[in-house]
């Protein structure tokens, strides 16, 4: 199988590039690529930059260049959950956009779009959507196992914790409490 990994950041990266190795270092285009090998699969990483436009592109060169068979984003966020500390692992079951906004044409927040067509009787608009998305079972089944079954090693004394759920995906930094209350 080979599995792609995308991180917004090198330090994301850096310890599964150290955990997989050795490592090649792949440059195509203005993207660097790291290949190898790990449990019989080909692992391929690669740092996208902050963004879901970013991941997308990342993502959709994994695919042409490499012909991965699964995509893996990770790194770290923010949370909304208090239960949550620096540290926690969070394993994504289903995922949601909170900055897509089409909400004046009566959708949900987060609820996306697809198959635009004209009615041909009544020259209305009309659309499929989606506002949640889920993960493969498998992979998060497989996920979690994993990480049940590794020695995390504790921050600043918290031991760290494993959690599947929904994550909120979008292009902002929330700061402010209302804002997060509002997401």
């Amino acid at each position: 199988m080979k599995i792609g990994i995308i991180g917004a950041m090198e330090q994301e990266l850096e310890p599964i590039r150290n955990l997989v190795q050795p490592m090649e270092r792949v440059e195509k285009g203005r993207r660097i690529f790291w290949h190898g090998a790990s449990h019989g699969h080909d692992v391929i990483l690669t740092r996208c930059d902050p963004g879901k436009v970013n991941a997308a592109v990342a993502a959709q060169q994994m695919i042409d260049l490499f012909g991965v068979d699964v995509l893996f984003n990770m790194g770290s966020s923010g949370a909304l959950d208090p239960r949550l500390e620096v540290g926690d692992l969070v394993i994504a079951s289903e995922f949601i956009q909170h900055d897509f906004d089409v909400t004046d044409w009566g959708m949900k927040p987060g609820e996306l779009l697809f198959d635009i067509v004209m009615d041909d009787g009544t020259g209305q608009m009309q659309f499929r959507n989606q506002q949640v998305f889920h993960g493969h079972a498998g992979l998060v089944k497989m996920a979690k196992e994993i990480a049940e079954s590794t020695d995390l090693i504790p921050l600043n004394g918290h031991a760290l914790k494993i959690y599947s759920g929904r994550i909120l995906s979008g292009d902002q930094f929330i700061s402010k409490t209302e804002k997060a209350r509002a997401i």
